[in-house]
């Protein structure tokens, strides 16, 4: 009887051991690695992928984006140039760095150069499901390090097709929380009309910058609602009005297309010790459900 319960113990033992590499292995998978199999979060079957891109090539696919050599407003610490957008090893590469370089149209010194590409004029979309899995840059209290993810209207001015930040970055406070990521939308009829009075959602929980994520914005016709690793912590309602907004919510009637930079904000002067710094992301994908219609 004794050699009986030894051997059910022992048996007992190796099963839990096994479930427990399973187990490991899952979390490893979900948390996000480059190499691994990444995890669906349910698209059924009555979704189509209506725009994808896996950034497996040696150059940005420039049928799908347009990277850009610009500015954006006056007060940020960046210049855009196309050097620090790149593919390496199945990811989209945005580099942000300090390299002094002059810029032609208005003769200004930038000290750090990032990059900045868009999906204008090539793909935009109404209503769907944008979901990317991006690896963030590393960050600390007081480093204005900016990466974001967001669309707004095509052919159109901003404000007047809105802008919807599926995340924002920054690390000005609490560095228990760093980062601190935000689902934001911004609407108005022009750009002196925002309704948004620093209206963004912060995500609840911290996360581990050495892994991949999953960023994921859902889109009808009633509502918004924003994801992280498939934790659901934003909705925004059509007409309804929310806390820092001063109307009631307006959805976009215009298409909107996809953008992807890193910036550096103006709130302290950013220290070249601290950079260069790397945003990853291993894919884009857009669906919609196939009762919908894409435009472009």
């Amino acid at each position: 009887m004794k050699i009986i319960n030894f051997k059910s113990i022992l048996v007992f033992l190796i099963l839990l051991f096994a479930l427990f590499f399973v187990l490991q292995d899952y979390h490893f998978q979900f948390l996000g690695n480059k190499d691994t199999q990444l995890v669906d979060f349910g698209v059924q079957d009555d979704w189509s992928i209506i725009f994808e891109d896996e950034f497996e090539g040696t150059q940005v696919d420039e049928s799908k984006w347009t990277k850009r050599y610009r500015t954006h407003g006056d007060t940020e610490q960046q210049l855009y140039i196309e050097d620090d957008i790149y593919t390496e090893n199945g990811n989209l590469v945005i580099r942000t760095r300090y390299n002094p370089t002059v810029y032609n149209l208005t003769g200004k010194l930038y000290n750090f150069t990032s990059g900045w590409l868009d999906s204008s004029q090539k793909f935009n979309f109404s209503e769907g499901r944008l979901e990317a899995r991006v690896k963030l840059p590393k960050t600390k209290v007081n480093d204005p390090i900016w990466p974001a993810l967001w669309t707004i209207g095509d052919g159109v001015s901003w404000l007047r097709g809105g802008e919807i930040d599926i995340f924002e970055m920054n690390s000005n406070w609490n560095g228990d929380k760093l980062p601190h990521l935000y689902g934001t939308y911004h609407w108005g009829n022009n750009a002196s009309d925002n309704h948004c009075h620093g209206c963004g959602t912060l995500y609840p929980n911290k996360i581990n910058l050495n892994d991949y994520h999953i960023f994921r914005f859902d889109w009808n016709a009633t509502q918004f609602d924003w994801y992280i690793d498939n934790i659901h912590y934003k909705t925004n309602k059509q007409g309804v009005q929310y806390p820092k907004t001063d109307a009631p919510i307006t959805l976009p009637t215009y298409p909107q297309f996809i953008i992807i930079n890193t910036a550096i904000d103006n709130f302290i002067k950013a220290k070249q010790a601290d950079y260069p710094k790397y945003m990853y992301i291993d894919y884009i994908r857009v669906y919609q459900k196939n009762s919908q219609n894409i435009q472009n």
